[in-house]
Order: structure tokens, then C-alpha cells, then sequence
């Protein structure tokens, strides 16, 4: 190895600044913290609403079937207890 420039003492003395430390240290965690609990947020949200609209979609089908067979139920073949056909006395 070939030394490039021999090493220098500093012109002043390197000294730790407690203050820019502690404030820089805070600011980076809170942003870290706030990076980490967004997308944890978000995927919880989006579960709650995919639950939501999954069961507004099976009670909005069940209601279109019922109302195709005439509000007997979601079975067509088959006679509800309070379908017409099933309380009709001749």
C-alpha cells in the first residue's frame, strides 16, 4: 500500500453535540414509527372494508334471488312455508 497524504491532527477538536444528537435521534424514530404504523393502518382499513362490501354483495344477491322467485327464498324449486303456493287452501 502506498500512503497518500500522511494523517493530520484537526485544526479544532471534534466535540459531540448532545442537543443535535437527541433532536435528530427523535425526529428519525418518529418518522420511522409513523413509516411503520401508516401502512399497518391502511391494511387494516382495507380489510374491515373488503369484509364490509363482501357482505353488502351476499345480501344484495340473496335479495335479487328472493326477489326473482317471487319472495319465496333463494331456492327456486323448492316451497317456503310462507311462499304462496305453500298457504294456498282450496
Amino acid at each position: 500500500m502506498k500512503q497518500i497524504a500522511p494523517a493530520l491532527t484537526p485544526e479544532r477538536p471534534v466535540r459531540p453535540k448532545p442537543l443535535l444528537n437527541t433532536v435528530l435521534g427523535f425526529l428519525l424514530g418518529k418518522l420511522s414509527v409513523c413509516g411503520l404504523a401508516m401502512p399497518s393502518k391502511a391494511s387494516a382499513n382495507s380489510a374491515v372494508s373488503h369484509s364490509f362490501v363482501m357482505e353488502e354483495i351476499e345480501r344484495e344477491v340473496i335479495r335479487s334471488r328472493s326477489e326473482k322467485c317471487g319472495g319465496g327464498g333463494i331456492y327456486p324449486d323448492r316451497i317456503g312455508i310462507n311462499s304462496p303456493a305453500a298457504t294456498k287452501s282450496d
